[in-house]
């Protein structure tokens, strides 16, 4: 390859591969672009390394021989270490939305949670005031009538008639015969006539609890009494009546008898509603009156210092008129038994809107029968 000095102009760097990088006039350096090389070339052409020893010069490039048949195959290299990750590349277009799958099973149910903290018992509200009493309600209709009364006592036996005459004598038979008269005595059987008190029209007598000489398992301060307005009885040897506030029965022998008693009772629902104006508490108070008609009364009889324990019942009612009868036998054994015999009762159910019990006193009635 000829070699140009610095003196020679240079019309196209680009087709040469010596190329000069400086312009003096006894030496310059050039840059080999096939060997990457950096030389000195003095104006006679002679090259020298960049430590000032002489260099041949490279030639012109000879023409490109044929391919040579590939060489056997070398031994496969060492793996190279990992390369760094690339760059995220461009995000793809959308897929075509696929088909709608099928329903899946139900798992199986999770485990039941934790229970929560029992939150605080709010403050007690005050007692509100106790409300008047309201005015008593009219008179109802009169009720059916009742079924029919026991089959009435056997009479006693009549007095035995007057003897009858002697028939004729009949013919004399092939014997005679003797006869015995004898006396024939008559047989009375004597039939105890029972005694009956009937007292009713019964009416509300209200007594406190204190008033008693007896305990009174109940949570009401006020125990109703009856007072009988309509007084009937038989034998005035068996009973004897005080009338003043309540009604006392005095059973005067000793023996058995039979006591029964009825009271009517319910609670005017209507009655109440009506003298409240307010939507809320009429609820309120309708949904108590209910709740007191579900618990009922408790009714017993009681002798002045003790209470007749067989007498008691327990009625549960309904928003019709109830019936609470009971029927029960005592013994008078002493003449200090039973002197007077009374009626009470209270509520099975107490509120603080103190609901009233009714008397419906028609059909309030007692009826002791005197057995023997």
């Amino acid at each position: 390859m000829s070699k140009s000095s610095s003196k020679f102009s240079i019309m196209n760097k680009d087709e040469l591969t010596d190329v000069p990088i400086t312009s003096n006039e006894t030496m310059n350096i050039y840059f080999n672009k096939k060997t990457k090389l950096v030389y000195f070339q003095d104006n006679h052409g002679c090259e020298y390394d960049l430590n000032g020893f002489s260099r041949g010069f490279m030639g012109a490039d000879g023409e490109k021989g044929d391919k040579g048949n590939p060489g056997p195959q070398g031994e496969k290299g060492i793996m190279g270490s990992k390369g760094d990750r690339g760059y995220n590349g461009k995000d793809g277009s959308p897929g075509l939305k696929g088909e709608k799958g099928e329903i899946g099973p139900h798992g199986p149910k999770g485990d039941r949670g934790i229970r929560g903290l029992t939150g605080e018992t709010g403050i007690k509200g005050d007692i509100g005031l106790k409300g008047d009493r309201g005015c008593k309600g009219d008179k109802g209709d009169r009720g059916d009538c009742g079924p029919k009364g026991d089959k009435g006592d056997k009479g006693d036996r009549g007095c035995k008639g007057d003897r009858g005459d002697r028939g004729d004598q009949g013919p004399r038979g092939i014997c005679s015969c003797v006869k015995n008269e004898e006396s024939v005595q008559s047989i009375n059987n004597q039939i105890i006539q029972k005694d009956n008190l009937f007292v009713s029209d019964g009416i509300v007598v209200d007594k406190n609890k204190d008033s008693f000489n007896f305990d009174i398992p109940c949570s009401s301060n006020i125990i109703t009494t009856i007072k009988f307005n309509n007084l009937l009885k038989k034998n005035k040897d068996e009973f004897t009546i005080l009338n003043n506030k309540i009604t006392q029965i005095n059973l005067l022998n000793k023996g058995v008898y039979k006591i029964k008693y009825n009271v009517c009772w319910f609670v005017n629902i209507k009655e109440i509603a009506d003298n409240i104006k307010d939507d809320n508490k009429k609820k309120e108070i309708i949904k108590e009156a209910k709740k007191t008609i579900k618990g009922g009364i408790v009714c017993f009889c009681f002798d002045d210092n003790q209470m007749i324990h067989q007498s008691t019942i327990h009625s549960q009612g309904s928003v019709f008129i109830n019936s609470a009868s009971h029927t029960f036998v005592i013994n008078k054994k002493s003449s200090d038994d039973y002197n007077n015999i009374s009626i009470g009762l209270h509520k099975a159910y107490e509120n603080e809107q103190n609901i009233d019990i009714s008397i419906h006193a028609e059909g309030t009635f007692m009826e002791i029968e005197y057995i023997t």
